[in-house]
Parts: structure tokens; sequence; C-alpha cells
């Protein structure tokens, strides 16, 4: 919207094409003075609307909306000028929107690329840990749980993650304080998670 003179202007009635319809330059003129119209409904009174949709759409000089209205022209001028200003303020404020949204939408994308690059490393860190040999593990263990290992044929992680946590009791020989240092073993490396069965009740169970 720009200064409006004393009388609205002939309207360029070239034809457009939009997409597959073909467009006259009034019809664009008039969709976008209607536009700005519903954005200044709210803060309008009902007779500053008017005022502005004769100026706008039907295309009335300030002459013949003064006499109409009983307003002077500086009046008319001040209620344009009011509407201009605020339907700017609220382009400013819907334009800052989209970019926030956009940066939005691109910090949830940077997120998601790095949470998916997270699994990845995790996954891999799991299978390489999996893969590690229990006697890398820095937790002072007795001969008495080594050669329980040693006897089940446990060498690597793998091997204690196959077996659920509720068979080793039933070993021969896994049982008091050699069963209470495999949970203090189990809590060292943080494997709580790592078993088929619920540590937690395991523990409570047998410690």
């Amino acid at each position: 919207m720009s200064t409006i003179p004393e009388r609205s202007p002939e309207i360029d009635n070239s034809i457009f094409t939009v997409g597959k319809y073909n467009v006259s330059g009034k019809s664009i003129i008039n969709l976008t003075n209607r536009f700005y119209l519903d954005i200044s409904k709210k803060f309008l009174t009902d007779q500053e609307f008017e005022i502005m949709e004769n100026i706008l759409l039907k295309g009335y000089s300030f002459q013949s909306v003064s006499s109409e209205f009983g307003v002077s022209k500086d009046s008319i001028r001040y209620i344009y000028k009011k509407t201009f200003f605020k339907i700017k303020s609220v382009s400013n404020l819907v334009l800052e929107i989209n970019e926030l949204k956009e940066k939005r939408n691109q910090l949830r994308a940077n997120y998601i690329l790095e949470y998916r690059q997270l699994i990845k490393r995790k996954i891999g860190d799991e299978t390489s840990f999996v893969d590690k040999k229990i006697s890398n593990s820095h937790f002072p263990f007795s001969r008495r749980l080594w050669n329980m290992f040693e006897k089940l044929d446990i060498h690597k992680f793998s091997d204690l993650f196959a077996i659920p946590l509720e068979t080793f009791p039933k070993f021969r020989g896994f049982k008091g304080k050699c069963l209470q240092e495999f949970i203090q073993f189990i809590e060292f490396e943080n494997l709580e998670e790592k078993f088929e069965g619920d540590f937690f009740f395991f523990k409570r169970k047998f410690k």
C-alpha cells in the first residue's frame, strides 16, 4: 500500500497467466486490497473499515467518500496511514515468524542428523564392546570368579551376555561370594541392561 491519490488511478487491466488461469491486473489488485482489508478488520472500526473498502475495492475518490461518510479528507488520510503502518508491522511480524520457523526446522533437521550419527556411533561402540575380552576389564577379579569364567568358557562379553542371569546361580560353585562378586562386576562395567532378565530383581534375590 502506498499514499493514495485524491482519485483512484486507472487500473491496468492487462491479462496475466497464473498457472493455467488467465487473471486480469484488476483482479490481482482487488485480491491484494481485499487481503489488506481482512488484516485490518480487527483494528479498524466498522466505519473506518467501510471507508477503506470504498477506497480500495470500489475505487471511490476521497471527495465522494468524504461526502458519503461526513468525514474530512485529512481524517481519511489518517485512517489510511494507520491501516498502512499496522499492516506493515503485521507483515514484518509474519516475516519474522517465518524466519524463526525456518531456523526451527533447520535446528530440528540438524538435531535429527546428529541423533542418527550418535546412534550409529553408539551401535558401533556396542558392537566393539560386545567383542571386547573380559580380560581387558579393570575390575579386580578374584581367582574364584576368574576360574568360574574359564570353566564356563566365558572369554568375551558376548559370551557373558549369551547366558540369562537366572542361569548363573545354577552352575556348580557359582554361589555365595562368587555370585556377589559377579553382581559387583556387572555394576562396575554398567552391564545391568545387557543381560536377558531383570538385573535388579536378580540382585535383590542373591545379594
